[in-house]
This record gives structure tokens, C-alpha cells and sequence, in this order.
């Protein structure tokens, strides 16, 4: 919650409903948690939110050495704790609205200060959209001057004298690629050409599972891996399909489609046909007999 939902692999916008059951309080800062929070929802998604709202002194006794209970940065002084109306604004200040308020009828309960929230996220959302930072990168920059992938981050990763470091950089990078796709994005090959592929890309990539949607970049492939998979291509397929095909439409479907663009170039449609209906398993090439 403290960090970047897409740094930790999450996909934006993706959630319905978000429930924080007495933990926002022992984030370092609570502006920066919510943000955090209302990237993770859909358009118009929920905020379930239950807090202790008033600070009793036993508190320092029984949860003073639990951890996250003194780690708060932001504008909390005194205990990490806040009231019902400081939690209200805060909700409303990082853009959550409808804000709803439920406490049992119980004096008891009142004292205690344990408020349950419901909150509203925008019903609107602008999303970070790699793809389209790239088409727009192709418009403007020659192909070895355009980054292989695009990630986004809260902040760079230093080292102790304070330069980037790009050794973390990497990792993070890749730790991101390699997420796997969701169920709701998948879509498997449809054929022997794109099964071949997706299966190359697993071995190349390092990944379990590659969809037809799929972007070579985004899933942690460079220029080297790029080069390799299309030598790849043209011992399995005999045909040649151009470096610059896979930089402009990175994916299995577009590499497959090019591919049966370049077969048909220059072998019978019923060659294409047998090839599509017998290739089911490709091996390894190794260059070993």
C-alpha cells in the first residue's frame, strides 16, 4: 500500500472493492497510501475502510510496540490515529467521494472510536498506457533511438552515494515483465503458428504463460531476445520475416499473422493448410544433432 501498485505487478483499475480492516493508519503517510489505494479501483470502485478514531492512553501499552504504529511521516504528530472527521477529509482531499459513515447505536462504541467508512472512487479514470506512449515514440524517434519497454515508477532506485542504480532498475523492471497475464486479458493461440510462437516466447521470456495479445516488450523482451526470436523464426517457419515486424506490432497474433503472410508468399495454401494442422509441439532448436 505504501507503493506503486504497477511497481508490485498490479494492474490499475482493476478492483471493485478494496478492503482496509485498521491498517491505513500504520502506513508512513496516509495521503500517499489512498492515492495508492483509488489506482487499484475500477471507475466509481469502493472503499471499505474500518479504523479506530479516537486514541485511548492503554493504546501506548498495548499496541505502542506493535509495528507501523509510530512509522507515520505526514502530518500525524502526536499517534498515528485520526479522528472521523480528519479520515473524512483526507478521503475526500486523495479525490474518493459519497463518503458514507457507520457506527453501531452503542455508546460503548462511540467512546471507543471504531468507525466503519464507505467510499467512492472517481467515476472517471486516466490510466498509464505504455502502447500509446510507444506509437507516439515511433512518430518522432528512429527505431534504435526507442526504449524496448516503459515502466513506471514512484521513484528512481538510488545507491548509497546517490546515483541511480541501475542494477535495481533492471530487477524491477523484470519483476514487472514477468507478471503474469490475468484471466481477463488472456486469450490462447488459435492456431499452430501462434502456439509455436507463444511457446518460443515462454523459453525466451522465462514466463509460464504468453497470450496472443501478449507485447514481446512489455513481458521483458529487448532487442537481443528480439534478434534471437526471429533466428528462431526462420529455422522453424523457412521464411524471413523482417527484425522491424516484431517492433511494430510486438505481439503473437501480429508476428503470426506475418508469418503466414511471408508462407503464403512463397508455398501452396494446402502446403499452409498441412503445416497449421500438424504442427503441434515445437522442439527446442540447439544446434545439436
Amino acid at each position: 500500500m505504501e507503493r506503486n501498485p504497477q511497481s508490485q505487478g498490479y494492474s490499475v483499475h482493476q478492483f471493485d472493492v478494496v478492503i482496509a480492516a485498521s491498517v491505513l493508519h500504520a502506513t508512513r503517510n496516509i495521503a500517499e497510501t489512498l492515492t495508492h489505494i483509488r489506482r487499484l479501483l475500477r471507475p466509481g470502485g469502493l472503499l471499505l475502510l474500518l479504523e479506530e478514531t479516537q486514541f485511548h492512553a492503554p493504546f501506548d501499552l498495548t499496541m505502542g510496540l506493535q509495528q507501523g504504529f509510530d512509522r507515520f511521516e505526514d502530518s500525524r504528530q502526536q499517534h498515528p490515529l485520526l479522528s472521523q472527521a480528519q479520515w473524512q477529509h483526507a478521503l475526500s482531499a486523495a479525490g474518493f467521494t459519497d463518503c458514507q459513515v457507520f457506527q453501531p447505536p452503542d455508546p460503548i462504541a462511540e467512546w471507543l472510536g471504531f468507525d466503519v467508512f464507505l467510499v467512492r472512487g472517481p467515476i472517471s479514470v486516466q490510466s498509464f498506457q505504455p502502447q500509446v506512449l510507444q506509437t507516439a515514440l515511433a512518430q518522432k524517434l528512429p527505431e534504435y533511438m526507442r526504449p524496448d519497454a516503459i515502466v513506471p515508477l514512484d521513484t528512481l532506485p538510488l545507491t548509497a552515494n546517490g546515483k541511480v542504480d541501475r542494477r535495481a532498475l533492471r530487477s524491477q523492471w523484470q519483476a514487472k515483465s514477468t507478471q503474469p497475464t490475468s484471466e481477463t486479458d488472456y486469450t490462447a493461440p488459435r492456431n499452430a503458428i501462434e502456439t509455436a510462437i507463444a511457446t518460443l516466447w515462454q523459453e525466451l521470456l522465462r514466463c509460464d504463460r504468453v497470450g496472443i495479445d501478449d507485447n514481446f516488450f512489455e513481458r521483458g523482451g529487448d532487442s537481443l531476445l528480439a534478434t534471437q526470436m526471429m533466428t528462431r523464426i526462420r529455422q522453424m517457419f523457412c521464411v524471413e520475416v523482417p527484425l522491424r515486424t516484431l517492433f511494430q506490432s510486438p505481439t503473437v497474433a501480429a508476428l503470426a499473422a506475418a508469418i503466414a503472410d511471408a508462407l503464403a508468399a512463397q508455398v501452396d495454401p494446402d502446403i499452409i493448410a498441412l503445416l497449421d494442422s500438424e504442427l503441434t509441439q515445437v522442439e527446442p532448436v540447439t544446434g545439436e544433432k
